[in-house]
């Protein structure tokens, strides 16, 4: 209620008639503003009402509004006016929004809040329906987030005025009870919940608001106007994967209000302009039309739909878009496998489109159960998955097998498979590979496929460099000559890789080019090389690596005695102490000597 604050003025003196006609006029605005219903229409004509004595101020006042002057004309013609009554024209509008709002929340129960919103010509229609369905998950996390226990059957029901609060905030964005067609659900016998969800539906805005005044229950905003099929089928955690549905808990009702609202008009509520709302419609007329509208879907609703459709087949098979009417789980009796497809194809319905059923199970991991894994089906799947895209599968696919033998079955499941007996996908693969190629792995066959490679295309191969394309491993492969090269066969050493053969082979690790390479190093440098030491920067092996170097002398590669490095190399010849320190330069000492010394 607004106070009215008093103000002496005489410099504004009504005639007797004027004073009668001043007090005619809020007279009228007091008994409008005490009917006011929270419809626009009763704003609208409170509103009317009110220009009155507004333009009776203005003409007084050289057309110019002053409340200084409402208050002063309603002294002079109603000194009867208590000091809580407001006399000041707008504050008589607030004070019959906030008598109105109110009676909202002061409503004992749902019954008494709809006798006002339907004298505010709301539409008000009852459903035999439950709208949004619990599960023990939903009823839990609610529950639980509010400081309960999910065993504590005796707690006490608490309820919040959200209806109410919807309504007063609706205002601000030009929505009236006019504007509002409130279903009412009813509550299964065993739910958690005591109180129904009611959608509030606003055809002007073509959006939904699912609310419930029980604390604890989750407020769902539709951006479009779903069906009665969605509510009543529907849990909470299912109406959360729609694309149209954003969730707002009621932890605080400021912010609760103001994402509401911040749904329906698309973007922060101080920048809705209310005479931007498209027309207005008859709610009560639009009300009597049918419910039943367009079923959304999503992944989640399908997966799970389909995973219920596979625990109640006999042989554990997954829907296809070939079967009919859905008869499992969430979208049971509305849409056929079929339509879903379709759908999935097209983007319709809320999904993003370009998939199909067979690809979107396949997705979340849903397959046949009955197809086993073996050995012979794996490899003969990585065999097409290397025909058909061109590269071999790798563990960490996590994509459904497309392929007959293991469809649906998931190449991290295939790698599981196979470590348990000891072996993992790669090495699986790699086994299989060098068991095709039989004994054509040799270091003069691989060098002569080297040889070939570079005179093709002036470079060296790498790992990378995909199918060999001459050579006596023609339409091999390199990364696998890489592997063979690191594990060894009957033919090669191992412990060696592509890039360590080349530049053996390449660069000719003799021990006169080591020693003089060495040389050179540390004559620019100050200090012997030593494995880690990387490129080599001078002499003979310029270019190679002193890394491969130091594997050459250990291994034996290319006629060098096999057992020794790098660093015994340089202490055999008396360049390095044994001890890893190099001699100085320019000063001999027995019986080492430096690069210089004769």
């Amino acid at each position: 209620m607004a106070v009215k604050k008093k103000i002496a003025s005489s410099a504004y003196l009504l005639s007797e008639g004027e004073k009668q006609e001043y007090a005619d006029y809020l007279n009228a605005a007091f008994k409008e503003a005490t009917q006011y219903n929270g419809s626009e229409k009763s704003l609208n004509q409170l509103i009317k009402v009110l220009s009155q004595p507004e333009r009776f101020v203005r003409k007084h006042n050289n057309g110019k509004i002053s409340e200084a002057l409402e208050e002063t004309f309603a002294d002079q013609a109603k000194p009867e006016l208590s000091q809580t009554q407001p006399v000041k024209l707008a504050d008589i509008m607030v004070d019959a929004g906030e008598r109105y709002f109110q009676k909202l929340r002061d409503a004992g129960d749902l019954s008494e809040t709809f006798k006002l919103m339907a004298n505010g010509n709301a539409a008000i229609v009852h459903s035999n329906a439950t709208f949004i369905q619990s599960d023990k998950i939903d009823a839990q996390s609610d529950f639980d987030a509010h400081g309960g226990t999910s065993n504590d059957n005796r707690r006490q029901t608490e309820t919040q005025p959200r209806v109410a609060w919807l309504m007063e905030g609706l205002k601000s964005i030009g929505i009236y009870a006019d504007d509002v067609i409130f279903r009412v659900g009813k509550n299964d016998a065993g739910m958690r919940r005591e109180n129904p969800y009611i959608i509030m539906e606003i055809p002007r805005l073509q959006k939904q608001i699912a609310v419930n005044n029980e604390v604890g229950q989750v407020t769902f905003v539709s951006k479009e106007i779903l069906g009665s099929k969605v509510y009543e089928t529907l849990t909470k955690k299912q109406l959360k994967s729609l694309s149209c549905i954003e969730d707002e808990p009621c932890r605080n009702k400021s912010t609760w209000l103001k994402n509401i609202l911040g749904h329906l008009v698309g973007g922060p509520t101080h920048e809705h302009d209310p005479k931007n709302n498209p027309k207005k419609i008859n709610v009560k007329a639009y009300a009597k039309k049918s419910f039943k509208r367009s079923f959304p879907l999503s992944e989640y609703l399908i997966v799970e739909s389909a995973r219920a459709t596979q625990e109640a087949s006999p042989d554990g098979r997954i829907p296809s878009a070939r079967d009919t009417l859905i008869e499992h789980g969430p979208l049971a009796g509305i849409i056929t496998w079929g339509a879903v497809h379709v759908d999935l194809v097209r983007g319709r319905r809320g999904l993003p489109g370009g998939s199909t059923l067979s690809q979107c199970l396949m997705k979340h991991g849903l397959r046949d159960k009955k197809i086993e894994i073996t050995k012979d089906k794996i490899w003969e799947c990585v065999q097409l998955h290397r025909k058909k895209f061109g590269h071999w599968p790798e563990k960490r696919m996590e994509d459904s097998i497309e392929f007959k033998p293991l469809k649906g079955r998931t190449w991290v499941e295939a790698d599981s498979y196979l470590k348990q007996r000891e072996s993992s996908l790669f090495q699986f693969i790699t086994q299989k590979r060098i068991k095709l190629a039989g004994d054509i792995f040799t270091a003069d066959n691989i060098w002569n496929s080297i040889k070939d490679h570079h005179e093709k295309t002036n470079q060296w191969p790498m790992v990378s460099s995909g199918v060999i394309q001459g050579g006596p491993l023609k339409d091999q492969e390199w990364d696998l000559v890489n592997t063979i090269l690191k594990q060894g066969n009957k033919h090669l050493p191992g412990k060696s890789n592509l890039q360590e053969f080349i530049d053996e082979r390449r660069l000719r690790y003799t021990r006169e080019n080591i020693l003089e390479s060495a040389k050179l190093h540390f004559e620019e440098t100050g200090h012997w090389p030593h494995d880690k030491s990387g490129e080599i920067e001078f002499g003979p092996l310029k270019c190679g690596n002193w890394g491969s170097a130091d594997n050459a002398l250990r291994n034996g590669n290319q006629h060098l005695p096999k057992g020794s490095s790098l660093h015994l190399l340089l202490v055999k010849e008396g360049l390095k102490a044994n001890n890893w320190r190099s001699v100085p330069s320019g000063r001999p000492s027995a019986p080492h000597r430096t690069p210089n010394s004769p």
